[in-house]
């Protein structure tokens, strides 16, 4: 009795489809972030944040890990904590970061730990916007905020190494939910916006 054997990297459903239906199916299987929240990277302080499930299509076999392999942050905005960028960047390849366009970065504690971050976003080629949401806790800390941001963000090395398009800077907390604090664009430049203390 003969066996016959399944290939699926070739004999496929899927295999079958030109390139653009599969990259569309791809695009839509792997994307997680919606209008009610970006994608968190990084290890979560939730439990409940686990690693996408959507993700285990890219470990079925060869072939699809090696066409869908950086779509998963290509068709993903995301939000880090600013503690996690540094890491993140090291252990990422360089093809999935040049596919983050839009990142939320989120600050709770020290000011100072922006600029440092900054500088590892300059290996996020494609990067496009950036929006810090900061739990304001004091004029002080806004006052550093505000100097670390343009400390790094208008620093040349970022606008060289990067195709940032868009600073935010957005204060959260219970008083003023989202209360957009500051603003760079190559348009209209660096301008505070609001006052969290207002």
């Amino acid at each position: 009795m003969a066996t016959t054997t399944f290939d699926p990297q070739t004999e496929s459903p899927l295999s079958s489809l030109p390139a653009e239906p599969r990259d569309r199916i791809y695009g839509l299987v792997l994307t997680v972030s919606t209008e009610d929240g970006p994608a968190q990277l990084g290890k979560s302080s939730s439990k409940k944040q686990a690693r996408p499930t959507c993700l285990s299509l890219i470990q079925t076999c060869r072939l699809i890990h090696s066409e869908a392999q950086t779509m998963f942050h290509a068709v993903n905005f995301f939000k880090i904590n600013v503690d996690l960028i540094r890491s993140f960047t090291r252990r990422t390849s360089i093809d999935r970061l040049n596919c983050i366009t839009i990142l939320t970065v989120q600050i709770s504690e020290k000011a100072e730990c922006v600029t440092r971050a900054v500088k590892s976003l300059t290996r996020l080629a494609n990067l496009k916007k950036v929006t810090m949401k900061v739990e304001m806790k004091s004029i002080k800390f806004f006052a550093e905020l505000i100097a670390e941001v343009e400390r790094g963000f208008v620093a040349e090395e970022i606008k060289r190494k990067t195709s940032l398009e868009q600073v935010k800077v957005i204060a959260v907390g219970k008083d003023k939910p989202n209360l957009e604090l500051y603003a760079w664009d190559p348009e209209n430049g660096e301008r505070l916006v609001g006052d969290p203390f207002a």
